[in-house]
C-alpha cells in the first residue's frame, strides 16, 4: 500500500504502521540531498522533523552573506521583477522599495525580523513623520515585502519570510463619490463649451472609462459607423513619465456600445478637431487621439485630472474626481436595475466580485430597499386575503 502524506515532509505507511519524515539537506549539483527516517508514532516524526528544521534555520544564519535588504530588493525589483512585468508596476514598485531602503535598507538581510518591518509600517503612517503615507499605501508595501522576503526563502537566502508574521494596518474603504443623473446633465452643460476637457467628460460620464483608458483612445478605435468603441489602449502617468501600454488587463480591453447621445457628442468634438487642424496647419499636431489639447497633442493624464479639478470648483459642481464619473456610472446602472455582472463588464473589472467590493455600501443600499420592497409586496398581498377571509 502507498504511503500516505500526514503534512508537509511526513507521510503514513498504514500497512507497515510507520511514519516517514523527509529531511532536504540542501543542494547537492542541483538537486536537493535528503534523508528518510522512520518512527512508530507522529509525535516523534514531528519532533525530529521540527528539530531538524530548526538546526537547519541556524545553519543557514549563521553562513557569512554581506546581503543587505536593499541589496536584496534591488536584485529582486531589477533581475526578478523588471523581465516580466509592465513599466508602470515597475516605477511604482521602484518608488515603494525607495522608501523601504530608506529606513531599513542598511539591515543584513539574515537578521531582518518580523519586528523591523513592523516598526518600518508604523513609521511611514505617522502623520508627523518623513513619509506621512495611507494606512492602504502600507498595506500595499507590506504585500510587495512579503512577495520580495517569499522570493529570498525559495532561494534560500532567508530560511522563512520575516513579513509573513506583520500585522498590517487596518484597511480603510475609501470614500465614492459621485453624481446623479441631475448633477451629470448640468455637468454636461458646464463644459459643452471646453474642448479639452469635453471627451474626457463624456467618455467617462456615460462610458465609465478610467482616465488611462481615456487618454489613450485612438479614433482609429471609435467605430462611429456600427457604434463601437474599443477600449484598447492606455496612457498612464508613472513617476515623472508618460507612459503609453495596452488596457489595464485582459478584462479591461473590451467593446462598448455608443447610443444616439454619444455618438452625437463624439462626431461634435471630431468635426472641432478637423476645424482647429484647417484653421492651425503646421501648428496642429494629428495625433489620432481623443482626447488633445488646443493644438492636437495628447493631454498629459495628471493635467486632465488637475484642470477637471480646478473647472469644478470655478463653476461651483459638487466635489467630484473625473474617477468619480467611473463611479457615477456604476451607481446609475446599478439604481437602472443592471445586474452586478453586467456593470462588471462594462467597467472591466476582472469579475463580478471585484465590482462588488469596490461598490459594496452602494450595493447594500439597493439590496436593501429589494428586501423593503419584497416585504412590502407580500405584506399587502396577506393583508387582501385576509381582508377577503373576513
Amino acid at each position: 500500500m502507498a504511503r500516505v502524506k500526514v503534512e508537509k515532509n511526513i507521510s503514513y505507511d498504514p500497512e507497515r504502521k510507520l511514519y516517514y519524515v523527509t529531511l532536504y539537506r540542501g543542494k547537492v549539483k542541483g538537486k536537493f540531498k535528503k534523508e528518510t527516517i522512520t518512527f512508530r508514532n507522529k509525535k516523534e516524526a514531528r519532533e525530529c522533523l521540527k528539530r531538524f528544521e530548526y538546526e537547519k534555520e541556524i545553519e543557514v544564519l549563521a553562513q557569512p552573506n554581506n546581503e543587505t535588504v536593499s541589496t536584496w530588493l534591488d536584485y529582486w525589483l531589477e533581475d526578478v521583477q523588471k523581465p516580466q512585468i509592465a513599466e508602470t508596476t515597475y516605477l511604482a514598485y521602484k518608488n515603494i522599495t525607495k522608501h523601504i531602503k530608506a529606513e531599513i535598507g542598511g539591515i543584513s538581510l539574515k537578521k531582518l525580523k518580523s519586528k523591523d518591518i513592523q516598526m518600518y509600517l508604523r513609521i511611514i503612517v505617522d502623520p508627523e513623520g518623513v513619509h506621512k503615507l495611507s494606512a492602504n499605501t502600507a498595506i500595499k508595501h507590506l504585500t510587495l515585502m512579503k512577495t520580495a522576503f517569499g522570493m529570498a526563502v525559495k532561494q534560500q537566502e532567508l530560511y522563512r519570510n520575516p513579513a509573513d508574521a506583520v500585522l498590517p494596518p487596518k484597511y480603510k474603504q475609501p470614500d465614492i463619490n459621485f453624481y446623479t443623473p441631475e448633477q451629470v446633465n448640468k455637468l454636461f452643460q458646464v463644459f459643452e463649451k471646453n474642448i479639452i476637457l469635453k471627451p474626457a467628460i463624456y467618455l467617462a460620464a456615460l462610458l465609465g472609462l478610467r482616465r488611462e483608458e481615456i487618454c489613450g483612445l485612438r479614433w482609429e478605435n471609435v467605430d462611429l459607423e456600427h457604434r463601437i468603441l474599443y477600449v484598447i489602449d492606455a496612457r498612464t502617468v508613472a513617476g515623472d513619465k508618460i507612459v503609453e501600454k495596452d488596457a489595464k488587463s485582459f478584462h479591461s480591453t473590451r467593446k462598448l456600445f455608443i447610443d444616439d447621445f454619444l455618438y452625437q457628442k463624439l462626431i461634435e468634438i471630431k468635426e472641432e478637431q478637423i476645424s482647429r487642424s484647417e484653421m492651425l496647419g503646421d501648428a496642429y499636431t494629428l495625433s489620432g487621439y481623443v482626447e488633445v489639447n488646443e493644438d492636437g497633442n495628447p493631454v498629459n493624464p495628471g493635467y486632465l485630472s488637475s484642470k477637471f479639478h480646478k473647472w469644478i470648483c470655478s463653476n461651483d459642481l459638487a466635489p467630484i474626481s473625473l474617477h468619480g464619473l467611473r463611479h457615477t456610472v456604476a451607481s446609475i446602472a446599478n439604481a437602472g436595475g443592471m445586474t452586478q455582472f453586467d456593470i462588471s463588464k462594462m467597467l472591466g473589472h476582472s469579475s463580478p466580485s471585484v465590482t462588488g467590493k469596490i461598490y459594496t455600501h452602494m450595493f447594500d443600499e439597493v439590496q436593501t430597499k429589494v428586501v423593503n420592497k419584497v416585504s412590502e409586496m407580500i405584506k399587502e398581498n396577506v393583508d387582501v386575503k385576509q381582508g377577503q377571509s373576513l
